[in-house]
């Protein structure tokens, strides 16, 4: 197995680790995020300090690796003149930037929670300690003599109120002294500042070690994104595409720019797509460009390790192939009914299949292809195939499924690993699920036309008409007649419906909200009994409130949807 990572372990200084930041040693790469430390984070930071407890482990990683030139930018409030670190920060972006602003800097703070009301922008904050309090007995006397003050305090207001500025915690000798003059050397004041300059300022400020795992320059460039997750504190993950936009950053190209105007571009007409993620682009951008339009390799990838490996002028030659593929994607999707992010089966297969639609160009729409294709989506879907992240799935459809499509070759691992199990329809009851978001598409595919408008359930009136899946047997309806919650739930008791005539059906009889809906929309029975064969139910057991033939039929009539739409028989 190769390492890695190879990283040394020590412990620093504080006042060692804060000139070095200074300095600008030590700097932030540009992925990581703005501080966001709001002020009671900082002062129990500095109570920890204040009584040598431990702040936790930093984590830097070392520069001089060319594989990961990143852009790079200071600790918030540190002003360097272009210097190179020889350290970025990993994990402790938020203490550091804390101590430093609090204990090393001749400005003030800028913690995220003190807004003026007005302007909404950060105020500042001073540190103090109360040295009386500091000194006084009591579990919780360090953190009740820390105090932030808006304005920065004149000499005379500290040394009266002996309020000592934290942010002189390195040069306490001389404000020492200057408070000594100013009570005329008084002997209980001279004991005190003693007393808080050998217990506090030399045992702890002076005294701190901040213990210090450094990631030496060997450290591969796939271990970052996996090590920033486990080590960050924030609950912000870090992916792929943030540490090629700090890699870019430093080749002057705005990669979270160029994505952004894609995005846009992609979602300005149709939301379907509004949950993809730059990394998901960058992962088809990827694939595309080891792939190299066609040609078999062993080395097409979209892993980790190659997505960092893709130089900007590989970026720039398929960007916008891979963006003509999204579209192409996007209409596909419309095609099958899919309109809409909340009922999008899977984000995930989008990729290879936009990969494949950029591969095919014009040729995806000929007749032979988008029937190979949908058989391909579809056995995908049902077969929920897709769950997490599977990137060698991925890299199998683009070349099978193209090599099936242009060479007639062998139907692809997808279609041939995917199946559907008879048993597995009346446990969809979450809307979350690919399959039942699939099956929802096919309702709509089947003609499924709304119970009150008649209207067909497309892309011009989806929106505008609030589409959403309900009961077709009220729930209310189901607990009054003791059907259970598992067939009640289940997608064979629900149907895309929109949100007025869901209003109308409320928790009445199937019957007497039939007999509702068609007063409502001035219709005969036979006209509502042909709505009903849309959405795959038979008329009479909705007219006599028979729960157990209306399934019966229902889930009979979806399995063979089901079929279809995989090109293969259903299991048992």
């Amino acid at each position: 197995m190769v390492d890695l990572t190879t990283f040394s372990i020590d412990k620093i200084r504080l006042e060692k680790l804060l000139n070095k930041i200074v300095a600008g040693e030590i700097q932030l790469p540009e992925f990581q995020r703005g501080w966001i430390w709001d002020e009671d984070h900082i002062k129990n930071l500095l109570a920890s300090v204040s009584r040598n407890y431990p702040i936790g482990t930093i984590m830097m990683l070392e520069t001089g690796n060319k594989e990961l030139n990143f852009a790079i930018r200071p600790i918030t409030g540190v002003i360097t003149e272009n210097k190179y670190p020889d350290e970025l920060i990993l994990d402790g972006q938020q203490r550091l930037t804390a101590l430093f602003q609090s204990l090393y800097s001749d400005r003030s703070a800028n913690p995220k929670e003190s807004m003026s009301i007005k302007s909404k922008k950060r105020l500042n904050r001073w540190y103090y300690m109360d040295i009386k309090k500091s000194l006084a007995t009591g579990e919780d006397n360090i953190e009740e003599s820390i105090t932030g003050s808006a304005e920065k305090l004149h000499s005379e207001e500290e040394y009266n109120k002996l309020l000592f500025p934290l942010f002189k915690a390195f040069d306490f000798s001389n404000w020492r002294d200057d408070c000594d003059s100013h009570w005329n050397h008084e002997d209980k004041i001279r004991k005190m500042l003693r007393q808080f300059e050998r217990n506090i300022i030399n045992e702890s400020f002076y005294s701190y070690d901040v213990p210090y795992v450094t990631l030496l320059k060997e450290t591969q460039p796939e271990a970052i994104c996996p090590i920033f997750e486990r080590i960050n504190s924030t609950g912000v993950n870090l992916d792929v595409f943030d540490l090629l936009v700090a890699i870019y950053a430093a080749k002057k190209f705005n990669l979270r720019n160029d994505w952004e105007l894609r995005k846009r571009r992609l979602t300005e007409k149709n939301s379907v797509l509004s949950d993809i993620k730059g990394s998901d682009f960058l992962k088809a951008v990827t694939l595309l460009a080891t792939y190299k339009n066609g040609n078999q390799s062993v080395n097409v990838s979209c892993s980790r390790k190659t997505i960092l490996k893709l130089e900007l002028k590989d970026y720039n030659e398929w960007a916008e192939i891979a963006t003509k593929g999204f579209e192409k994607t996007v209409k596909f999707l419309a095609s099958q009914k899919i309109f809409d992010s909340k009922f999008l089966p899977y984000t995930t297969q989008l990729i290879p299949l936009s990969a494949i639609m950029a591969v095919l160009g014009e040729k995806s729409e000929n007749s032979g292809a988008r029937e190979k294709l949908i058989k391909w989506y579809w056995s995908g879907v049902l077969g929920e195939l897709y769950r997490g992240i599977p990137e060698s799935r991925f890299v199998r459809d683009l070349k099978e499924v193209i090599n099936w499509i242009q060479s007639d070759g062998p139907d692809p691992t997808t279609i041939n690993e995917s199946n559907f199990s008879a048993k597995r329809i009346r446990d969809l009851k979450d809307r979350r699920s690919a399959a039942f978001k699939g099956i929802y598409a096919l309702l709509l595919q089947n003609g499924a036309r709304d119970f009150l408008s008649d209207s067909p359930i497309d892309i011009e009136n989806y929106f505008n008409t609030n589409i959403d899946i309900h009961h077709i047997f009220p729930k209310k309806w189901c607990e009054r007649n003791k059907v259970s919650n598992d067939l009640c739930d289940s997608i064979v008791n629900k149907t895309p419906l929109s949100n007025k005539t869901h209003s109308k059906i409320g928790d009445h009889p199937t019957e007497t909200y039939l007999r509702i809906l068609e007063k409502e929309g001035h219709m005969k029975p036979s006209k509502m009994e042909d709505i009903l064969k849309t959405h795959l139910i038979k008329p009479s057991s909705l007219k006599s409130n028979n729960f157990e033939e209306f399934f019966y039929e229902r889930e009979k009539n979806l399995l063979k949807v089901i079929e279809s739409a995989m090109g293969k028989p259903i299991l048992d």
